[in-house]
């Protein structure tokens, strides 16, 4: 939310954030056309998203809808209405998931957890560099092996990486 902040027109006041009489922490309309409701910690967010790309739609506007949430407003029920009503409607929104680990209480949880499992990826990120490496050295075949080993490697991320609940529920997933 601070990034669409600078990004939004309000670079000079950024200071001001979270001040009595400066910028909110949270969209607020009057701040700014770029924020079309008030809101704080909740799960709406790509439910309005939703409802506003498709209204856009409806009048043939073109602009593209961001959602941004928290991983801890994810765990929200309405998130998952809207992520399952804009997969069945095939919506053009775009939903960028803020995972930092941070939100009101502790984050707690399946859907918590497998959050948490997708960031500990470093030991399997040096696996596939160590690999990389030893396979583009065997004289000969190494560049075919490696071509090879990168399919299966696609091939079982299908089956088993996180973005498989998102992109079962419609979405291209993109990220770690």
């Amino acid at each position: 939310m601070l990034c669409h902040k600078i990004l939004t027109e309000r670079r000079d006041q950024f200071w001001t954030l979270r001040q009595d009489g400066g910028l909110s922490g949270f969209p607020c309309a009057r701040e700014s056309c770029y924020d079309v409701f008030d809101t704080g910690h909740a799960s709406n967010s790509i439910s309005v998203a939703v409802g506003l790309a498709e209204a856009r739609k409806k009048v043939g506007q073109g602009q593209s809808v961001i959602a941004v949430i928290g991983d801890g407003s994810l765990t929200g029920g309405m998130a998952f209405e809207a992520l399952n009503h804009a997969g069945h409607l095939k919506t053009d929104v775009i939903v960028i998931l803020n995972d930092n680990e941070m939100s009101i209480s502790k984050n707690v949880g399946a859907l918590s957890a497998h959050l948490n499992r997708i960031m500990t990826g470093e030991t399997v990120s040096r696996w596939r560099e160590e690999i990389k490496s030893r396979l583009k050295h065997v004289p000969g075949l190494g560049d075919k092996v490696y071509k090879a080993a990168r399919q299966l490697e696609e091939m079982l991320k299908g089956l088993i990486t996180p973005g498989i609940l998102f992109e079962e529920l419609g979405f291209t997933y993109v990220g770690p």
